[in-house]
């Protein structure tokens, strides 16, 4: 009996307890509550906002220094491109090597766009880029100076406005890397270091920080720091074959320049770079109709963008549908009568048809055409995959 009243008296005080802390003064009860609830929210915050990206071995997230690369350029350059952000560019490199960005995690934006090749495909093998579900309907352009490209219009027609617009085509198309946004950006939410990496790029508070537009922001922001300036044609370290050949290549009877812009060593901006559309037929147009191309004034069909000729050299293979394998088969291509070189198109524009170069003017041109190359820029870490497999 004694020892049920002692449990009698342990449970009234418990309950006196518990009156007494939850009508005292400050209503302790719900402060407890209250408490909990900052403190879960803070333990969140402090989890993901202090996220130690060091501590990831599967790849490189450490912030890089694009805005010291880009402040090498000219002047001109820079005020084109505008401001960078480091953070946000890191990122961009880190998704423009993910695979993840493809349905079968097979496919990355560099599957297509490699370093070496001046972010083109050096694997078209004389055809159109392998995607996630076959050929793709063109050749992947190279992207030296995509930021560059007057307008900023981007693809071989022109359809996207700018590079923000052009990172969600490769994404969604069925052939190339055949993804949805809503189920790559739960994909990439489920990676422990996304989210992280995006509240550094845009300065937010977690929470719903991967997000569509968020992503191809990043990747636009990567491919503006690719600018290439340090070529022996920028260094004005031309030889005499080379120097012949950008003569030959500015001269007005063969119509390079009428296109890709007068070549100029030394000048801080120039066509070369910044090529712009050319005029009249570009390559031409399969009968079926599938390959479209600028489509102006509902007639010109068969034009395509004039692509920008810097590390020409390593982005073969040629035309927006990969069908010439070398400088030497570019260059019969324009030179030679129609019919006569290694593709016979007859809606090229008659003006770059038989422009009638011997093969001395060929091989000066593309001495020329060499001396775009920038090895630098195409073995800068900076631009290189951060992944480790």
């Amino acid at each position: 009996m004694g020892s049920a009243m002692s449990l009698k008296f342990i449970f009234a005080v418990l309950l006196v307890s518990i009156f007494i802390s939850g009508c005292g003064g400050g209503g302790g009860a719900s402060n407890a509550v209250a408490n909990l609830t900052n403190t879960a929210q803070l333990s969140e915050t402090a989890v993901v906002t202090t996220f130690d990206l060091t501590t990831v071995t599967e790849v490189d997230l450490t912030e890089q220094n694009f805005v010291a690369y880009v402040a090498q350029a000219p002047q001109a350059w820079q005020d084109v491109v505008g401001p960078i952000n480091n953070a946000r560019a890191t990122l961009g490199r880190v998704l423009f090597y993910d695979p993840r960005l493809s349905s079968n995690n097979e496919v990355s934006c560099a599957t297509c766009h490699a370093q070496e090749a001046a972010f083109s495909d050096p694997r078209s093998n004389n055809t159109t880029s392998q995607g996630v579900n076959g050929r793709t309907a063109k050749n992947s352009p190279q992207l030296t100076n995509v930021a560059l490209h007057p307008g900023g219009r981007m693809f071989w027609d022109e359809r996207a406005e700018h590079l923000v617009d052009q990172a969600d085509d490769p994404i969604q198309d069925a052939n190339e890397m055949n993804e949805t946004f809503p189920a790559l950006l739960v994909e990439l939410a489920d990676v422990i270091y996304y989210e992280q990496l995006f509240i550094n790029a845009f300065e937010n508070t977690p929470g719903n920080n991967i997000t569509q537009i968020r992503l191809q922001e990043a990747i636009a922001e990567f491919e503006k720091t690719l600018l290439s300036f340090n070529s022996p044609f920028d260094n004005n370290n031309l030889n005499q074959q080379a120097q012949n050949g950008l003569n030959e290549f500015n001269a007005n009877n063969n119509e390079c320049s009428n296109c890709h812009g007068q070549a100029e060593t030394g000048a801080t901006f120039n066509m070369v770079v910044d090529a712009g559309i050319a005029a009249g037929g570009g390559i031409g147009a399969f009968p079926q109709g599938i390959d479209i191309g600028l489509n102006q004034d509902d007639i010109d069909t068969t034009s395509f963008k004039t692509m920008s000729l810097r590390n020409v050299e390593v982005s073969a293979p040629f035309t927006h549908l990969g069908q010439l394998a070398t400088l030497n088969d570019l260059m019969d291509f324009y030179a030679d009568a129609p019919g006569t070189g290694p593709i016979d198109r007859p809606t090229t524009d008659p003006r770059v048809q038989n422009i009638g170069l011997n093969n001395q003017d060929r091989q000066e041109i593309i001495a020329f055409l060499e001396s775009l190359t920038d090895q630098s820029f195409l073995t800068n870490p900076l631009f290189s995959n951060p992944f480790n497999n």
